[in-house]
């Protein structure tokens, strides 16, 4: 998708009172009132190394200029532009960042700002209260999109009958369009994300007992050995107090009684020096699913893992991430690929955990008990998996943004002689 701003699984960014989307729509007869356009899906363009580090730092201005710029694009010329209601602030913030990120002038001028209809903050509330409507949720993918294509909103739907179709462009005139994908990301229900009995998805909710103290993970990624042992993948600090341990979660009286796996002789990657292998650790338990868990804390529902991305991603990649505490939360940003790390923790490491991944976004975050879960993003019918939650990056927070780290799935491959379940 060329520059879309992905906004996921009704992940509010900025709510909007009442739907008087689009002023001087003309009401008519119902007869009258034309059918919001279907489109298809559009493949981004490739545009080259040099806009790996810039890229990013644009999509973040936009974040934080919500007001006066609308969206950043590659284009089919290889270059970037950069859309904004008013062209000459936006020249000018555009300008100041490139300065400041000492951009050559060469690769500066491939950076254009071209006029935009609406901002980023009138894009979003649009977007969220189309995302609201009653006829969206019956019949929804759960994800929406800045579209710098038709300066709107794309609203991806697993059915679009007409009579919505005219209702949607009642309200938002020619500003939306929608795609139909084959199938969403809530594809199947189950006892409780907290609840899991016996382990069998990803980003579920894991208990471990050590030293009298409970600790709180989020299970990563379900694989399996070749050896035929299920395995579930998580962040290597989650596992590294003990050699062996068992984890829980939650039995349906709150207790944390239900036993789902135990480490041992799955080795961390945290405290043992295992080179290159960033921060992972797992569990054997008796059988996994190929699903992550969605939706928030204590959701019920679940995606199909329907692909693997095993190497480092594009720096520009959109993805989204699923926890025991934080539940989904998208608009994330991968900013560096394969970045040698050293974790600087209490008691202290000697070498550094390499590679891990950076993620940013100024609308989302995670926070402690999310460790160990999954980064994705969503293809049709389910997601693509990218890795595991490890933890914050350096000036995680400054200036409004999230910066969080995590570990690339080959290392888990790698590590374990596994592979990752599908559904």
């Amino acid at each position: 998708m060329a520059g879309r701003r992905r906004v996921q699984f009704g992940v509010a960014l900025v709510g909007v009172a009442g739907l008087c989307l689009v002023c001087g729509t003309s009401a008519g007869a119902a007869d009258d009132v034309p059918f919001a356009p279907l489109v298809p899906e559009q493949t981004a363009y490739q545009v080259g190394t040099w806009a790996s580090d810039i890229y990013p730092e644009l999509d973040l201005l936009v974040s934080t200029h919500l007001d006066d710029l609308a969206w950043v694009r590659t284009t089919a010329e290889g270059t970037l532009e950069v859309g904004a209601p008013n062209t000459k602030l936006a020249e000018r913030l555009v300008g100041e960042k490139l300065s400041t990120l000492k951009v050559p002038a060469a690769a500066a001028a491939k950076v254009d700002v071209v006029p935009a209809k609406r901002s980023a903050r009138e894009l979003y509330e649009l977007m969220s209260a189309l995302m609201d409507e009653p006829d969206f949720v019956e019949h929804g993918a759960g994800m929406g999109y800045i579209d710098p294509e038709s300066d709107g909103v794309v609203l991806d739907m697993l059915e679009a009958p007409d009579a919505f179709r005219k209702d949607l462009y009642s309200k938002a005139g020619e500003s939306v369009s929608v795609q139909l994908v084959e199938s969403g990301v809530s594809l199947e229900s189950g006892p409780q994300r907290d609840k899991d009995r016996y382990e069998y998805w990803g980003a579920s909710s894991a208990y471990m007992f050590s030293d009298g103290y409970r600790y709180t993970c989020t299970a990563g990624v379900p694989m399996v050995r070749s050896n035929g042992d299920h395995i579930m993948v998580t962040a290597g600090h989650c596992t590294e107090m003990a050699a062996s341990l068992n984890v829980y979660s939650k039995a349906g009286d709150g207790t944390y009684t239900n036993l789902v796996g135990n480490t041992y002789g799955l080795t961390s990657t945290f405290r043992v020096n295992v080179p290159n292998r960033g921060d992972i650790g797992a569990w054997k338990n008796n059988g996994s699913e190929g699903r992550i868990w969605m939706g928030g804390a204590t959701g019920t529902t679940s995606a199909a893992i329907k692909a693997t991305h095993l190497g480092t991603p594009d720096p520009n990649v959109e993805l989204c991430f699923s926890g025991t505490i934080s539940g989904v939360q998208c608009t994330f940003r991968v900013t560096g690929g394969g970045r040698l790390i050293h974790q600087d923790v209490a008691g202290g490491i000697p070498w550094d955990i390499y590679p891990l991944v950076e993620v940013r976004s100024t609308n989302a975050c995670t926070t402690n008990g999310d460790s160990g879960g999954p980064w994705f993003n969503t293809v049709t019918g389910g997601v693509r998996v990218y890795g595991i939650h490890s933890g914050k990056a350096a000036a995680d927070g400054v200036g409004g943004v999230c910066r969080k780290l995590y570990t690339p799935l080959w290392n888990a491959t790698d590590l374990y002689d596994a592979t990752v379940l599908t559904g």
